[in-house]
């Protein structure tokens, strides 16, 4: 006798995508139900990033899926430059179990304005920025 194993696709965990409004709306209204992860690079983190993201490289990501555990209950807000690494990270977390990942709009994409809230540590200006949907 052999046995089936069904699941609903709906019940099936994806990465899903999210603005760069939508992001900031998380942080906003549901700061603490979210993480931010920031998948770059140490030095582009220290470049510039949204505040209060913390840097988790998708090399990171690579070695150990864990690495992200103590974040598993909580909605997990993925981002990168373009999107292409922070949707390869979502990838690992949603196969090792993480249920709601997004892929947020890339940094690129997200323009820098005074009202917006990207930290940036350039010598021209040390404010915070958040970030603005194009």
């Amino acid at each position: 006798v052999k046995k089936y194993e069904y699941a609903l696709v709906s019940d099936i965990a994806e990465v899903k995508a999210m603005s760069g409004q939508e992001l900031l709306d998380a942080l906003a209204n549901r700061a603490d139900s979210v993480v931010v992860v920031d998948v770059r690079k140490a030095e582009e983190f220290a470049a510039g990033h949204i505040d209060g993201a913390i840097n988790v490289t998708l090399e990171d990501i690579q070695a150990d899926a864990n690495v992200l555990e103590q974040y598993k209950d909580k909605e997990v807000i993925l981002y990168c430059n373009s999107g292409n690494r922070s949707g390869q990270a979502g990838d690992i977390l949603v196969a090792n179990g993480y249920s709601v990942v997004y892929n947020a709009d890339g940094v690129k994409k997200i323009q820098l304005r005074p009202s917006n809230r990207i930290r940036t540590n350039s010598a021209q200006n040390k404010q915070a920025y958040y970030c603005k949907n194009y």
